[in-house]
């Protein structure tokens, strides 16, 4: 999972995108229209039914931050390639994940070859997802990374 996060009026919002200079709040519940929401189609032209949207300039967002997993697995730390869709918890019972690994050999030497495939190729550097890796055979690390609120500021 790697979703990015904003905290306005004390309130974590994860619905948004990033306007010109300011934030769109998004929601598709009609009821926020009495929150000052208003259809997103006034923002974007190609928005759709449904969709609502408040306008948050960056001075109102008191914080941006993202939260991210990623694998520890034999004592080695990897980024996730992919895991069973539509559990982000890691909760079901037949759980699983793929972690990119740029070392063929290692997952030969693991047996989560089975399955693998290329992923990329750049720049002479190859890059594979795993095989699927039970849950119970690693361990998630979930992290926080601070962010600029306003996002053509770098930290």
């Amino acid at each position: 999972m790697r979703k990015e996060y904003l905290v306005y009026q004390n309130k974590v919002y994860s619905n948004f995108v990033n306007y010109i200079n300011d934030y769109i709040l998004l929601s598709k519940d009609p009821a926020m229209l009495e929150e000052g929401y208003v259809p997103y189609s006034f923002y974007v032209c190609d928005a759709g039914e449904g969709v609502y949207g408040k306008l948050v300039p960056y001075s109102e967002v008191s914080q941006r931050y993202s939260v991210y997993d990623r694998v520890l697995y034999k004592g080695k730390e990897f980024a996730i390639a992919g895991h069973k869709r539509g559990d982000d918890d890691f909760t079901a019972p037949d759980s699983y994940v793929q972690i990119l690994v740029s070392d063929k050999e290692f997952l030969n030497e693991n047996n989560i070859a089975d399955g693998a495939s290329l992923m990329d190729d750049k720049y002479g550097l190859i890059t594979y997802a795993s095989g699927k890796i039970p849950i119970s055979e690693v361990t998630i690390l979930r992290r926080r990374k601070d962010l600029p609120v306003d996002r053509r500021k770098k930290k």
